[in-house]
C-alpha cells in the first residue's frame, strides 16, 4: 500500500482534510508506510481502523512536532507513541487487535500515549494506557 491508497482508504471510513494537507501528508504516510509504523485493521475486506505510531522512551518531540512533520523513532524504545488514528468505529475487539500486532514486533512496549484535542478549543489531553494481557 502506498499513501495515496492509504489516504483514500482513511477517506472512506470519514477521516477529512484540506487541500494544502493532501502533500504533506503523503510524504508523512509515504515515510511511516516505508518504516513499517502504519497498522491497519480490515473486516470484510475494507479498512475499519488506521493507526500511525512511534517507539520512543521520551515521547516529548512528538508531542511537540507539527501534524506531517516526521521523525525517527527508537524502534527499541518502551513507550508506543500513537500520532495518527482513524477508525470507522472503537471497540476493545479493535483495540486488542492493534495491541496483538504491534507487541509481537515490539515486545518492550510498556504502555501507549497518544493525545487529542478537546472538542472545545485546542487543549490536549494526554491518556496513557498500560499493555495488558495481550502477549498471550
Amino acid at each position: 500500500m502506498n499513501s495515496v491508497d492509504l489516504l483514500l482508504e482513511m477517506g472512506k471510513i470519514g477521516w477529512r482534510f484540506r487541500r494544502q494537507d493532501v502533500l504533506p501528508m503523503m510524504e508523512y504516510f509515504d515515510a511511516m508506510i516505508k518504516e513499517n509504523r502504519v497498522v491497519m485493521i480490515s473486516k470484510n475486506d475494507s479498512m475499519i481502523a488506521m493507526l500511525a505510531f512511534s517507539m520512543c522512551d521520551n515521547y516529548e518531540p512528538f508531542l511537540k512536532k507539527k501534524d506531517w512533520d516526521f521523525l525517527n523513532h527508537d524502534p527499541n524504545g518502551n513507550i508506543m507513541y500513537v500520532e495518527k488514528l482513524v477508525s470507522l468505529y472503537w471497540d476493545k475487539e479493535v483495540r486488542k487487535r492493534f495491541e496483538e500486532i504491534i507487541t509481537k514486533v515490539y515486545p518492550r512496549i510498556e504502555y501507549a500515549v497518544w493525545h487529542r484535542f478537546a472538542k472545545w478549543g485546542d487543549r490536549k489531553v494526554i491518556y496513557k494506557r498500560r499493555i495488558q494481557n495481550v502477549r498471550n
